[in-house]
């Protein structure tokens, strides 16, 4: 019971020291929450935008996909990025086989439930 005590003393003292400044107690502590709500919101962005280290632009004279698929492509012809795919050694940049790819590039995880 000591401790529940010196925590009632503690929160009382600080709700002293919140109404000398002008601060409402509660509306710290809701700002206390809207700090630790974003700090883990700015975690999880970073994890969505973030590639991997060894994520990097692969030559097509140097290596293909291994599989069929979709990944990421530069279009040298119309100096673009966009979705690329593979099918059977025929070439798609964003639906098109109107392209010049010169590069390509794994594509991300998907998103895991936030």
């Amino acid at each position: 019971m000591s401790d529940l005590r010196e925590q009632f003393e503690k929160e009382t003292q600080n709700q002293a020291i919140y109404r000398k400044f002008g601060i409402d107690y509660h509306t710290l502590k809701y700002v206390k929450w809207l700090e630790s709500q974003l700090t883990q919101l700015q975690s999880k962005w970073n994890k969505l935008n973030t590639r991997p280290n060894d994520a990097k632009w692969i030559s097509v004279e140097d290596e293909l996909p291994e599989d069929t698929g979709y990944f990421l492509a530069y279009d040298e012809f119309y100096d673009r990025i966009g979705i690329g795919e593979i099918d059977s050694n025929i070439q798609y940049f964003n639906g098109s086989d109107d392209c010049n790819v010169t590069h390509w590039m794994s594509l991300p995880e998907p998103p895991v439930n936030l």
